[in-house]
């Protein structure tokens, strides 16, 4: 059965009339006071529930952009040891070769000629000047690469992903190298291809190429693969900021990487279209 109870209000003197079924379910209330919350009234207990929703909505979403963030600055590392593996490759498995056997037969043409004027080697002679066409500043990259690959490792396990965002600030600035191999890399592909149609050239490139560490990759295949590391790094970068919060400390920095790359790939296919209009 229901009963009348009656309150006195806090902030009135005056009598609120209040009526309360049998459950304790608060269904009325007098026009000129604010509504008293009771512990089972329905109305608080749906603003919980939604505020309670949202905040776990919220919580799923952070927790998902930070999954996602650490597999990004994960594949970011991963990226660049491989890409210093491949760079390695092309040093140790065709530059290294190529420049031992150029100042072999140079010395050996030299001193021929020394004592027989007349006589000339037989070996399509390979200069150093296409070995710098066709390899560029490489070495100079791979040097870059294997100093960052370890900045970024050290950083991560020292700072996590704030010490791989700012060590690669600091890094960004120099990666306008790029921009020199790119700039060069039509060079490259012609030396290459001249140089290829000598046979015994070709012959010394291919025995290269067939050794098990370049994974059935032809010189060629692995001479784009720095024109390509920039875009890669913007990709990168952009992943990482689509999964910083826009409340992350972090989110600055962020932008401020995305930044700098995307100044650096601007200047390359600005390098190339140059390029490609003196053509």
């Amino acid at each position: 059965s229901e009963f009348k109870t009656k309150c006195s209000s806090n902030r009135k003197k005056s009598e609120v009339s209040v009526y309360v079924n049998s459950n304790l379910k608060m269904i009325a209330i007098s026009e000129n006071e604010p509504r008293i919350m009771c512990k089972n009234d329905p109305v608080s207990t749906v603003k919980a529930s939604n505020d309670t929703n949202h905040e776990n909505n919220v919580q799923k979403k952070r927790e998902k952009y930070i999954v996602n963030r650490s597999k990004a600055v994960a594949e970011l590392i991963s990226t660049e040891r491989t890409f210093v593996t491949e760079m390695t490759v092309i040093v140790d498995v065709f530059l290294t070769p190529l420049r031992n056997w150029s100042r072999e037969e140079e010395l050996t043409r030299s001193r021929d000629e020394k004592y027989d004027s007349n006589s000339k080697s037989k070996v399509p002679f390979l200069t150093n000047d296409d070995i710098n066409y066709i390899f560029s500043n490489l070495e100079q990259i791979l040097s870059f690469n294997k100093s960052l690959l370890k900045d970024l490792e050290d950083a991560l396990e020292r700072d996590g992903p704030k010490g791989v965002v700012e060590e690669f600030l600091k890094a960004a600035p120099y990666m306008r190298m790029f921009s020199v191999y790119v700039k060069n890399f039509d060079k490259s592909t012609q030396t290459l291809e001249n140089v290829r149609s000598k046979h015994a050239i070709n012959s010394f490139i291919r025995a290269c190429e067939l050794q098990k560490v370049c994974h059935q990759l032809n010189l060629s295949s692995y001479l784009i693969m720095p024109v390509q590391r920039v875009p890669r790094y913007r990709l990168l970068m952009e992943t990482i900021l689509k999964y910083t919060s826009t409340d992350d400390p972090l989110l600055p920095r962020l932008r401020e990487a995305l930044g700098q790359v995307s100044d650096v790939a601007a200047k390359i296919n600005e390098d190339v279209h140059l390029r490609e209009a003196q053509d």
